[in-house]
């Protein structure tokens, strides 16, 4: 398995500030992460899972560039590699803190 850049790593690691979830804390609201990626990024999607806490409190909006053509796997092979809940995105979902 790869190793992230270790600047990478170290903001992993970090504890986050209080007041960066003040609105998680509160109720109020959490941060939602979007993370894009081409047809060849799984790699990256698969580091980046397997090194954040599942209970961070944050969501996760995961988007990848496929051949039209071609049914899409990724919340089956996201799922594998986090324990937070994967679910396909749709119209009118809603966004859940700890999930992807």
């Amino acid at each position: 398995m790869k190793r992230l850049p270790k600047t990478l790593s170290k903001e992993l690691n970090r504890k986050p500030r209080a007041t960066k979830l003040t609105g998680v804390a509160t109720g109020k609201g959490f941060p939602i992460v979007g993370i894009g990626a081409s047809a060849g990024g799984f790699e990256a999607f698969d580091l980046f899972f397997k090194n954040i806490p599942p209970d961070s409190g944050m969501a996760c909006v995961v988007m990848q560039h496929l051949d039209p053509t071609r049914e899409g796997m990724l919340p089956e092979l996201l799922q594998r590699t986090t324990p937070m809940k994967v679910i396909q995105a749709k119209d009118g979902l809603k966004v859940n803190p700890n999930g992807v």
